[in-house]
Order: C-alpha cells, then sequence, then structure tokens
C-alpha cells in the first residue's frame, strides 16, 4: 500500500508537471494565435484604408472636373440668359406685328363698319382775352411776394 501510495504521489507530480508543461505550449499557441487575428486585423483595416484612400482620390478627381465643367457651363449660361432675354424681345415685337397686321387686315376687310366723322366747325365767338391789368398785378405780386418774405421772416423769430 506504501508503495502504490509513493506511486500515486509520483504521478500526480507527473501528471501537475505535465499539466504545467501543456499550459504553456497551450499559451504560446494561443498567444500566436492571437497575435495572427491581430495581425489579420491590422492588415484588413490597412486594405480598407487604402480603398478609402483610393476612393477619396477618385471623388477628389470627380469634384475637380465637376468644378471646371460648372466654370465652363456658367459662362454658357449667361450667353444663355442673354439669348433668352432677346427671344423675350423678338417674342414682343412679333406679337406686335401680329396684333397690328390683324388689326388693319379687320379693318380692310369690314369698310362698312368705318364712319366719317363730322367735319369741325368754327367757334362762334372769339376766346376772351386776358386782363392785362390782373395779369401784371399777378406777376408783381409773385415777384415782390419773396422780397417781403425774406426781410419780415427773420424779424419774426425774433
Amino acid at each position: 500500500m506504501a508503495e502504490l501510495t509513493r506511486e500515486l504521489g509520483e504521478r500526480r507530480a507527473a501528471l501537475d508537471q505535465l499539466k504545467e508543461d501543456q499550459r504553456d505550449v497551450l499559451r504560446r499557441k494561443h498567444a500566436a494565435l492571437h497575435a495572427e487575428e491581430q495581425f489579420q486585423a491590422q492588415q484588413s483595416l490597412r486594405d480598407k484604408i487604402a480603398a478609402l484612400n483610393v476612393k477619396k482620390d477618385v471623388l477628389a478627381n470627380r469634384l475637380d472636373a465637376a468644378e471646371k465643367q460648372l466654370e465652363a457651363d456658367e459662362g454658357k449660361l449667361s450667353s444663355l440668359e442673354f439669348t433668352l432675354a432677346e427671344l423675350d424681345r423678338e417674342k414682343q415685337v412679333f406679337e406686335l406685328i401680329a396684333a397690328r397686321k390683324l388689326r388693319l387686315e379687320t379693318e380692310r376687310n369690314a369698310p362698312e363698319r368705318v364712319a366719317l366723322m363730322a367735319t369741325a366747325r368754327p367757334p362762334e365767338s372769339p376766346e376772351p382775352k386776358v386782363a392785362l391789368w390782373t395779369l401784371g398785378l399777378v406777376c408783381g405780386v409773385a415777384f415782390l411776394l419773396p422780397l417781403v418774405v425774406a426781410r419780415f421772416w427773420p424779424a419774426r423769430a425774433a
């Protein structure tokens, strides 16, 4: 029994030693696996960053092209606005001409509606003459009124 107990103690000691050895091996494997996973994650992030940088460059090029196109289109837009304004003026002239043509055709095709106006008669009595005395009085007052106001206005303020 003593021998079995000693053998059991030796086997337990060997088992404990084996457990420690296996723990160290598992820790190293786990650390290596963890390091590999981290490397893969970092590599994946680097790839994403590279893809985003490429996408950023493409978008920057598109933006530059769009800005250049917008600048070119602005010149065309102002030319288009001038052309539209000229077209509006020409439309108005055309409408005036068309309206005038329609009136002339209407008058030409409807002579029975045209009525002659009565001839003017000379006046029966001459127009009244303006009284020279009244005209002189009004002109004199209009001439003297500013002088009188200039003379007496400061005295009123004092």
